[in-house]
């Protein structure tokens, strides 16, 4: 009787151990632009620095735009929040920035879902705003 209460017992932490380290994650939206905010102003995506050392062994300033998007996404999930990878073309990028970059380069920003509105947002400098509705 004890072998089959051990076995059970061990049955039943392996699958909870395991229901928890495999289950998705479950994110939500922002309810409102003041949450969206409330999370950016405490975020520190934009003041990290990022460096890449070269083939050559040479570290050097490595701002990519792929990155801080990428890492303000990561910084959201471990909160519980979905933010979305945005790449924006040129012509979009000249909507938004009204500047120019170049003939098949995109800059990535990222995006939030709040109510029936989509916010895009700019990690450098953590900028919000509403690009459009989804309704």
């Amino acid at each position: 009787m004890k072998i089959y209460l051990s076995f059970a017992i061990a049955f039943i932490l392996i699958t909870a151990f395991l229901t928890m380290a495999f289950s998705p994650l479950r994110l939500k939206d922002f309810t409102d632009e003041a949450q969206l905010r409330h999370f950016l102003k405490y975020d520190n995506t934009n003041e990290r620095l990022y460096l890449r050392a070269g083939s050559d062994g040479v570290i050097k300033f490595n701002d990519q735009c792929e990155d801080r998007a990428l890492r303000l996404i990561e910084n959201a999930e471990k909160q519980g929040w979905r933010l979305h990878f945005v790449p924006l073309h040129r012509i979009e990028y000249q909507k938004w920035y009204n500047d120019s970059i170049g003939y098949n380069r995109y800059h990535a920003i990222c995006g939030a879902v709040i109510g029936n509105e989509f916010w895009y947002i700019e990690p450098s400098d953590d900028r919000a705003w509403r690009a459009l509705f989804l309704d």
